[in-house]
């Protein structure tokens, strides 16, 4: 009975990951294993769009600000109301939780 208990077990483990085999893999006997991504650019944008919104002192600028992502660096475009608020705005894109690097392309309105 533990046998067979730890043979399902075993299964379950790999079947819960992903497997990538390359020719080359296939001839040197070997897996590459890679784990799915913790979070996908949109959720990441989508989260610092709420953290945006959210800051009383910023949530007025989410209407000029454009958040792009791609594997975790951010981007951020638009326009500011002011040195603050583009510091702000960029503050909170870098605490938000998957995000690797921040790029603040964002213009201060004259």
């Amino acid at each position: 009975m533990k046998s067979i208990m730890l043979l399902l077990v075993g299964c379950a483990l790999v079947v819960g990951c992903s497997r990538n085999r390359s020719l080359d893999d296939e001839r040197a006997g070997t897996t590459t294993i890679t784990a799915a991504p913790m979070e996908s650019d949109q959720q990441l944008i989508r989260r610092i769009e709420w953290a945006v919104a959210g800051d009383p002192a910023t949530s007025p600028e989410i209407q000029r600000v454009t958040i792009d992502a791609r594997n975790g660096t951010v981007v951020l475009r638009g326009r500011a109301s002011s040195m603050e608020a583009r510091a702000a705005i960029e503050a909170l894109a870098e605490k938000t939780p998957g995000v690797v690097a921040v790029t603040n392309e964002l213009e201060v309105m004259r």
